[in-house]
């Protein structure tokens, strides 16, 4: 690889690196308005959570050995994921 092409490629990755970083900061604020959003975290529970059959299993598994704690904690959780998937998604059409 010539000094040419090292630049090259150089200055690619960092238009990369701060795509990405313009991304990430986009996607940090769209995920904090989900969260204050009352119908962002409703949809998380229609659209994630109700349909789960893996988290009917955790709901009766933790109503079993009596742990609301653990089923708070798992639901929270699940619910972050599907909130940031989404977050993720609306920052990249923004950008797009």
């Amino acid at each position: 690889m010539n000094k040419e092409e090292y630049s090259h490629l150089h200055g690619y990755q960092d238009q990369k690196d701060e795509l990405n970083e313009h991304l990430d900061k986009l996607s940090t604020r769209i995920l904090a308005e989900l969260w204050a959003e009352n119908s962002s975290v409703q949809e998380a529970f229609t659209e994630s959570l109700a349909e789960s059959d893996d988290y009917i299993t955790i709901v009766k598994y933790c109503h079993i050995n009596n742990s609301a704690l653990m089923l708070g904690a798992i639901t929270l959780e699940l619910i972050s994921v599907y909130l940031t998937g989404l977050a993720e998604e609306r920052a990249e059409d923004e950008l797009t």
